[in-house]
């Protein structure tokens, strides 16, 4: 065998191995991502006041209670404020803690946190409980 024959051997086993190491950390990869942990979730909405809302997001995983992405709605609202509407989208604090700094008219409100991905598991949405402002 020529060096040219060795030297194109040697390249194509190079390339062949670091193709089947693509293949398998891809297929690992794959495989990984449907062992998420869905986790439950609870929401209360605490209070509300002409001067806004506050409410408690609690889940057995840390990430479902941090950086939650929430959206308070206001329904069943008095004539000529409008209703089903988002009043405000709001995070979350790291205890799951969150709240509405604005001026709240007559009517009953609730919050839904979106469903979150995050490290090993997914957060399952959760509604609140409905209060009203009179």
């Amino acid at each position: 065998m020529g060096p040219v024959v060795k030297r194109s051997l040697v390249c194509f086993a190079l390339v062949l191995a670091v193709s089947l190491g693509m293949s398998a950390a891809t297929a690992a990869k794959e495989r990984g991502k449907g062992k998420k942990a869905h986790v439950a979730s609870t929401m209360v909405l605490n209070a509300v006041g002409v001067d806004g809302a506050s409410g408690q997001i609690s889940s057995a995983a840390r990430a479902c209670r941090a950086e939650r992405r929430l959206t308070f709605y206001r329904v069943n609202s008095e004539a000529g404020i409008p209703s089903g509407e988002p009043v405000a989208i709001v995070w979350t604090g790291a205890d799951g803690s969150w709240t509405v700094a604005a001026p709240l008219y007559s009517s009953d409100f609730f919050a839904v946190a979106d469903t979150k991905r995050a490290r090993g598991v997914v957060c399952e949405p959760a509604t609140s409980n409905t209060l009203r402002v009179d």
